[in-house]
């Protein structure tokens, strides 16, 4: 399960990325401790995720955040705003946006 391990630094346990929206399906390579894929953050807590933010707070962050249609591909993030809403936002600082208090 996700997060379980998060301290043995593979993928599957401890990455996360703000190309999808909180608790969204995962997106996997395989099974086992090696897969690579996207994945985001996720919790058992109904319609969100409690996530960490860069100055140490920690923020209940709802699955309908502003994700981004969803339909971005092959698009980078490393110039210029994020194309993954206000979530891709707050997991990039390319665009130089600033995340707002209401989330």
């Amino acid at each position: 399960m996700t997060g379980t391990r998060w301290a043995g630094g593979r993928p599957y346990y401890a990455s996360a990325a703000t190309a999808l929206p909180p608790c969204a399906p995962k997106c996997a390579s395989g099974g086992g401790d090696f897969q690579w894929g996207v994945y985001t953050a996720g919790s058992r807590h109904p319609g969100g995720a409690h996530v960490a933010m860069g100055d140490g707070a920690i923020r209940f962050v709802t699955s309908s955040i502003d994700a981004g249609d969803g339909t971005v591909d092959g698009v980078s993030t490393l110039t210029g705003p994020s194309p993954y809403g206000t979530w891709g936002q707050m997991g990039t600082k390319a665009g130089q946006e600033v995340a707002k208090e209401s989330f």
